[in-house]
Order: structure tokens, then sequence, then C-alpha cells
């Protein structure tokens, strides 16, 4: 299979160059007053070399840059916005038909993308507009289907569509404006049987930034020291391998988080067990990871042990207790750090109501909470079901 698909992937790319012209190279110009990030210069390397052209960077875009008339060539012109307001306002307006409304915590990852052609319909001038990195990475995700695409066909052809997309001027420029209908996108690896291996994780790593997605969370249920060994620090090499999985992420703008599912035999009213859930979370941040999930869902959904009976009146007082402390220790370490919590109920199909009523009363408001749906695999979610949900929580979809 590995080897099937490197040919398809080769393939692939010899179908996608699109300046051979007469075995002359051409030159891609990128032009940035702003200093570029070097996640994002080595994404532009690697899109050149993707479609046989030189690049160099050009720190000199004056008012106006002009492209280059050499058959090939093209600009690509990156301008950082800073004022995050007035971008998102012309976000709206320029997608005003969407179906889906961009908002501040959208807008972080948008961009708006405008095409230039030549007499020959190729495009000679890209101009992107960002307020991040992450902006210009899903904007650079676009490159290879433009320059393949002539502009009268982007709309039919363009996967995934972009939120909005209007043709200029005969058909000579071209607008496109972007953002994703989620902040958050991507991958659970949290099933029972034999964990991925981390030769797999670092290909899902990289396929989810090719992809736009931007999240994995690192929670495989037989790892034991996920969750039956949970007290006890990973081995030397585990955290190395967790070091290279951290670095991975942030190189392909995919945050990494790190779940823990004490669940199963923590003592939730014990300081020594907090401190030592404290401990090792400690120890993963110093690997570059700063989201954390805590999982509770597969425990036991009545209190175990003696000293959290005579403590808690009912299992969600006992994991409120957890969740706020575990928050306010973890941001004390680091402001940065953020906590996502999976709570014992977690779906429609089957649970206690009144412990996910009182855990969301309960929760530090800005902790999310997770949900599957109507059923642990659904089908289908609806904005009902979904606001329904979110009452008991206390938060919004």
């Amino acid at each position: 299979m590995r080897s099937k698909l490197a040919l398809s992937m080769f393939s692939l790319s010899l179908l996608f160059v699109p300046f051979a012209v007469a075995g002359t190279k051409a030159t891609w110009t990128v032009a940035s007053a702003a200093e570029i990030d070097g996640r994002i210069q080595r994404q532009l390397r690697r899109l050149a070399i993707h479609n046989g052209a030189a690049l160099r960077f050009s720190r000199d875009t004056g008012p106006n840059p002009t492209p280059t008339s050499r058959a090939g060539s093209l600009l690509i012109q990156l301008d950082s916005v800073g004022d995050t307001g007035a971008f998102l306002d012309e976000l709206i307006q320029e997608a005003r038909s969407s179906a889906v409304t961009p908002t501040t915590d959208l807008v972080r990852e948008g961009y708006l993308l405008r095409v230039t052609y030549s007499r020959r319909s190729a495009p000679i001038r890209i101009r992107i507009e960002a307020t991040s990195p992450e902006g210009f990475h899903n904007a650079l995700l676009r490159v290879s289907d433009l320059l393949v695409t002539r502009a009268s066909r982007l709309l039919a052809n363009l996967i995934p569509r972009p939120q909005s997309l209007r043709l200029e001027k005969g058909d000579t420029e071209t607008v496109l404006a972007d953002y994703p209908s989620f902040p958050i996108r991507g991958i659970v690896e949290g099933f029972y049987g034999r964990p991925w291996s981390h030769q797999d994780r670092l290909d899902m790593l990289r396929f989810e930034g090719q992809h736009a997605m931007n999240i994995y969370v690192y929670a495989p249920k037989d790892d034991p020291y996920h969750r039956r060994l949970w007290r006890e620090p990973h081995p030397s090499d585990q955290l190395r391998r967790l070091g290279q999985l951290a670095s991975t992420a942030k190189e392909h703008f995919v945050n990494l988080t790190f779940a823990i599912s004490p669940g199963l035999s923590m003592t939730y009213s014990s300081e020594t067990e907090f401190q030592t859930l404290v401990n090792k979370l400690a120890n993963i941040n110093k690997l570059g990871v700063s989201t954390f999930a805590l999982l509770l869902d597969d425990v036991p959904q009545e209190l175990q042990h003696p000293e959290d009976k005579a403590r808690f009146k009912t299992l969600a007082e006992a994991h409120i207790y957890l969740i706020n402390k575990l928050d306010h220790r973890l941001k004390s370490i680091s402001p940065k750090i953020r906590l996502i919590v999976c709570p014992t109920t977690y779906t429609d199909e089957w649970g206690d109501r009144s412990y996910v009523k009182e855990l969301g009363a309960g929760v530090n408001p800005e902790v999310p909470l997770n949900w599957t749906g109507p059923e642990v695999i659904p089908q289908a979610i609806t904005v009902a079901q979904a606001q329904n949900w979110g009452s008991y929580l206390h938060r919004k979809p």
C-alpha cells in the first residue's frame, strides 16, 4: 500500500508542473514587507519545487509590485494585516453570500487571495492578505490548484470550496475569500486496540497540515501511560517521540493535544494524586505541548473511593473540583496552557443528564466540554440537538 501511494503521489507531481517551458525553470518572486514565518518560507520552497520553479524572496514590495512578463514567472505577494477588526469586516463583506459568517475565532485562519492572470490565462500574480501565519498557510494550500485551473473553472473545481469566489475584469482577476467553518478541525487518536506507530502519527500530522486541519489529540486508550499507568512518567524514549510529534505538529500548523485518562483509579479528593497528575502534564508541557485533554469517559459513573464519598455528594461535584483545580494549576505553569475535557456522559445515547447539567454549571466556562452528538458515532447532528446539549453544558456548540 505504501509503495502504491508513493507511486500515485509521484504521478500527480508529474502532472502538476505547469511552468516547464522548453526546459527553462520559471522564477517565483515572493514579496513581503514583513518578516516571513520560517514555516511559511519552507512551505513556499516545497510549493516551488513541486511546480518546477526557482524561488527568490524580496522585501522590496513597493506600493504595487509589478509581475514580471517572463513566461511562467509568478509574483506571490504576502501582505500581513495588522487590524484584525478591519480584516474581519472585509471578509464579512466579501463573503456576504456564504452560509458561514466569519467570526474573530475564524478570521485568524482566514485570508483574502487575489489572482491576476496573463493573456494566456496563467496566473502571474497572487496576492494574499492574512492576519497570521496560519492564514498564509491555508492560502498557500490553494496555489497548486490555482496554477492549473482556469479562472472560469475555479468555482466548480476548487475542493474544498472557498467561502466566496468572484471574477473581475473579464476573468483576468479572481478574488477568493476563505476561512474555516469551524475553529477546531482535526483527529482524535482515541480508539481501543493497538495504537498507531510513531511514523503513522508523523504521517497523520503532515496530512492534517496539507488539509487545513489544526488539532491532533493524542489519546490512544491502550497506551498504558495514558490510562492504566497514568501515574507513571513516560520512559525517555517515548518522551523523545512525543517531543518529535510536538515539533512536527507545530511545523504543519497543527496543535498537538496530549490527553490523559486517570478516572479508572484516581482518588479525586487526594492532593497527592492531583500533584502526580500535574507533574506528569508539566513534563509534557516542556516538550512544547500547551493543550491538554482530561478524558473522563469510560470510567465508573459512581464515586468509588471512601475519601471521595465522604467529600463529594455526586460524581459531577468531584469532576468539577478536579477540572477547575487542574485548569487553575496548569495556567499557573503557563498562561498559554489550555485544558479541554470529555465528561463521563458525552452523548445523548446514554448517561446521566443530571451529571451533565451539574458539570456544565460548575466547570469554569472557559473550559470546553466534549459531546459526540445523539450517538457515540452519529450519522448527523442537527442545530437543535447541539443547542439543546449546549443548554445542559451552559456553552455554545
